[in-house]
């Protein structure tokens, strides 16, 4: 639904609970600027004047999926199957040039897709960074460029040495990018 005002509203819709694990019928949701306002008993929200609504009957409306350990995100084709299946948010765990420009583009609202946080290049040991310098100062580095990329996440790998794994983590904590695997 689309509004001038940004509003909107979707009534007589079936919504799933997961939280009480069962179905709500006869349910509104109002929609502001693409977000969700308020969620209730059609019969009991107050939906402004003059705001287009959308018969809910027969539609169900649940919360989005999320996929915490994905890979090349970067596709139109990706980008739609996960919202055909229901999946709004992705962890994506290998950051590339091509995922960074898919995430500018859902982001702007230039391309439709699944909301993804996006972890750095893998990170192996094999790095030009690592060598001729100590493990800090290289972390320091590949981590500072992810950061700057707009990377999210600092994904280790298992060939890491324990002292590069060790100043990943320490590098990874100061920078505030959560460390994963």
């Amino acid at each position: 639904i689309r509004s001038e005002k940004g509003i909107a509203d979707t009534s007589d819709t079936t919504i799933i609970d997961v939280a009480l694990g069962r179905a709500r019928a006869h349910q509104s949701i109002v929609l502001k600027c693409g977000r969700i306002t308020a969620v209730g008993s059609a019969h009991r929200i107050k939906v402004p004047a003059n705001v287009p609504t959308m018969d809910g009957k027969g539609l169900f409306a649940a919360p989005g999926l999320v996929d915490a350990h994905a890979h090349n995100t970067s596709t139109e084709s990706f980008r739609k199957a996960y919202l055909a299946y229901g999946i709004t948010t992705v962890r994506n765990m290998s950051g590339d040039a091509a995922s960074l420009e898919a995430i500018s583009q859902v982001r702007s609202g230039k391309a439709s897709g699944p909301w993804v946080y996006l972890a750095s290049p893998i990170i192996n040991g094999s790095e030009p960074e690592w060598q001729d310098r100590d493990a800090l100062a290289a972390a320091g580095a590949i981590l500072s460029k992810a950061k700057q990329s707009g990377e999210e996440y600092a994904k280790a790998y298992y060939q890491l040495t324990p002292a590069q794994f060790e100043a990943l983590a320490l590098t990874s904590a100061r920078l505030k990018m959560p460390l994963v695997g």
